[in-house]
């Protein structure tokens, strides 16, 4: 989406070399892990997705959930519509303060 491109490209610019970033990011990391697995749900990655996923990426931004639970399939969002569960509420951190995740 434009908005979370427009995110994506302010915060690159004024991103500290040690933040904490989080909120409800509306598409998720890893289809595979972040996405229940339905009929609908299928289908490729979504252009959002690959933007998130390359954005946390370059700039070495640590999912501090999955950092925690690499093989857990939690959901913090589920759409009747569309019926898949999906974890889309994140927070993400520098690299260099990830040993402090608990």
């Amino acid at each position: 989406s434009e908005f979370l491109q427009k995110t994506i490209s302010h915060l690159s610019n004024d991103l500290p070399s040690t933040c904490i970033w989080g909120g409800d990011m509306n598409c998720v990391p890893q289809i595979d892990m972040d996405r229940s697995h339905t009929p609908i749900t299928a289908s490729p990655i979504t252009k959002n997705s690959q933007m998130l996923r390359q954005w946390i990426s370059d700039r070495r931004l640590t999912d501090t959930w999955r950092h925690l639970h690499p093989r857990d399939q939690e959901y913090s969002y589920y759409s009747p519509v569309h019926l898949p569960h999906t974890r889309i509420d994140l927070i993400l951190t520098s690299q260099d303060i990830t040993h402090r995740i608990t």
